[in-house]
């Protein structure tokens, strides 16, 4: 895996790089926001663990230009700050976990491989329809579902949320994640985000959209049986 480093401490970046280096991953190591910004922008990373307080640009400034263009590489955060409210806004930026320092390397090992086992987009059938639940089909290229024979159109930005929601089935995506994916640089209030989802529950065959109040939403998994 291609890894950007993005750590202040030379020696503990010294460490974390010849760590990963041994697993058989390349290490990028940035010493500063303006660094990791720029090496960002000049190559795709497969593993993003970016230090929060760091020189020039800090590691949210890092977080939010990896998730306008890039909703799919993983994203650590990594503080001795273990401020719950930081945190918190790590999450609603869309960081795939948060690493507390003095850290464990083979414990970040082991979120990383699980994570990469987990995160990438489900796939769609070749014909473009997805199963969301027993009763509902979701056409992908005519944008409509099918639920119990009666065929709803899906509005462009209900479509491209449910679209993400599908691609991380089973897993949480923050009401921000939805915001930059969907509506990119364009206004949107987060009544705006809810509204979409709102009006997405009234058109799926029962409730398969979870909400978990302050962070986003879940896609739920399809039962087994």
């Amino acid at each position: 895996m291609n890894i950007l480093l993005l750590e202040d401490d030379p020696l503990l970046g010294k460490l974390v790089v010849e760590f990963f280096t041994e697993k058989g991953d390349a290490v990028e190591h940035c010493l500063s926001g303006k660094a990791a910004l720029k090496a960002i922008g000049s190559a795709p990373y497969d593993i993003y663990l970016l230090d929060v307080n760091v020189p020039d640009f800090n590691g949210f400034a890092c977080l939010e230009t990896i998730r306008r263009d890039q909703p799919e590489p993983i994203v650590f955060m990594i503080s001795g700050d273990h401020d719950i409210k930081n945190i918190a806004h790590a999450f609603e930026m869309g960081t795939n976990d948060f690493i507390k320092k003095p850290f464990d390397l083979e414990e970040i090992d082991i979120r990383i491989r699980w994570l990469s086992r987990h995160t990438h987009p489900r796939p769609i059938a070749p014909d473009g329809q997805v199963r969301l639940s027993r009763e509902c089909l979701f056409d992908t290229t005519a944008r409509i579902i099918d639920c119990n024979g009666k065929r709803i159109k899906l509005t462009k930005n209900e479509y491209d949320v449910l679209l993400l929601l599908i691609q991380r089935r089973g897993e949480l995506v923050t009401q921000e994640e939805i915001r930059r994916s969907v509506w990119k640089e364009k206004e949107i209030t987060m009544i705006g985000v809810r509204s979409v989802i709102s009006r997405l529950r009234k058109k799926l065959c029962g409730d398969w959209i979870e909400t978990l109040k302050g962070f986003g939403y879940i896609l739920k998994p399809l039962p087994l049986s």
